[in-house]
């Protein structure tokens, strides 16, 4: 195990990581150049992201604050920003038809997320641990969201439309729910800002 390795660049070429690579490490930013390669990458665990110490993320030298997920993906696999520290908002696409467990789970800094209509479930674990969630935006499309999908985000808003199912599932699990659809859709416009 490489314990004092502080920095890592993941280039495009990398298409997996075994279990464990980066289990103890010690990184504390991590380098890409290509953000849809990113995407594409396999992780064995969560300890094969090197994110998985608590990291920033940065892309072509700038920390990945703000990220708005580029059309062209339709997949979001297990643990891809499992543990980034830099990420304060998500916007996820409405191409995205399927998020992986882990995926956005020990993000510190992590506030808002936006979930555009056409995913249909969220997976457990999906957000866990992302204690600074305050405000998720769940889409008319969501029909299941798996019971430990939010653990630990005790302080979190679910913003949506009037979903039988989520608003059911929000109040078996204790968390508060604001139901309107023109707010729903409202907030969910955004200006298309790319990452910053």
């Amino acid at each position: 195990f490489c314990r004092i390795m502080e920095s890592v660049t993941i280039p495009p070429t990398i298409k997996c990581i075994h279990e464990s690579a980066f289990l103890s490490n010690s990184v504390k930013n991590v380098y890409i150049s290509d953000l849809s390669e990113w995407f594409k990458l396999r992780f064995g665990n969560s300890t094969a992201n090197p994110l998985s110490a608590g990291c920033t993320l940065y892309l072509n030298g700038k920390p990945i604050t703000n990220l708005v997920i580029p059309d062209e993906i339709s997949e979001i696999k297990d643990y891809t920003f499992c543990g980034c520290n830099s990420l304060n908002n998500v916007i996820i696409n409405g191409h995205i038809k399927n998020i992986g467990e882990w995926s956005f789970a020990y993000c510190e800094n992590l506030k808002t997320v936006k979930i555009h209509d056409g995913l249909k479930e969220i997976p457990n674990h999906a957000f866990a641990h992302s204690e600074k969630l305050s405000t998720i935006y769940l889409p008319m499309s969501i029909e299941n969201i798996c019971p430990a999908a939010f653990d630990c985000c005790n302080r979190m808003l679910i913003k949506c439309g009037k979903n039988k199912m989520v608003a059911d599932w929000a109040t078996k699990h204790g968390f508060s729910l604001r139901i309107s659809e023109i707010d729903a859709f409202l907030d969910l416009v955004s200006e298309n800002q790319q990452i910053k």
